[in-house]
């Protein structure tokens, strides 16, 4: 089967290695297993155990064994891991990023990154994005911790 490459940074072999990558970098020091792992790149749990096993090959990954899970983290004291975070968090982190910040949102109903990354994330070619647009559906309290900043019109 041959994997698609990676739309926002083709030196990833694949999106999901990159969304696997922006989980980790995204929660530096917290561990997850595989099947987190798997669930929140979209991917099924062989891939992910794959890409895993790579990675950690390459010692970016941390694995630790608890019972009969692996648990996987980022190892941030490997030499590339500032760098490689940086890069990952810029292609990828948006949808880690933003879904863990307002999943437990009241009264949000729904939460859509559109615009110019997100067509770069869809594989639509064009200029690398500057921003990253979001928007939030719902009744929610804006005063709250980085939503203040939102245009009325949200």
């Amino acid at each position: 089967m041959k994997i698609p490459r990676a739309s926002l940074m083709p030196i990833f072999r694949s999106d999901v290695k990159g969304r696997i990558l922006a989980v980790l970098f995204a929660n530096p020091g917290i561990e997850f297993s595989v099947s987190d792992l798997a669930s929140r790149a979209r991917t099924s749990l062989p891939t992910a155990l794959r890409d895993v096993r790579r990675l950690s090959e390459a010692g970016i990954f941390l694995i630790r064994a608890s019972g009969n899970m692996r648990l996987v983290s980022a190892n941030r004291e490997h030499s590339l891991y500032q760098a490689l975070s940086e890069v990952v968090l810029y292609s990828f982190g948006p949808l880690e990023i933003l879904g863990d910040k307002f999943a437990d949102l009241e009264g949000l109903t729904a939460a859509y990154i559109f615009g110019s990354w997100a067509a770069r994330y869809s594989g639509e070619q064009g200029v690398d994005p500057g921003d990253v647009d979001l928007l939030l559906v719902g009744q929610f309290d804006r005063s709250i911790q980085g939503i203040r900043n939102c245009p009325s019109g949200i």
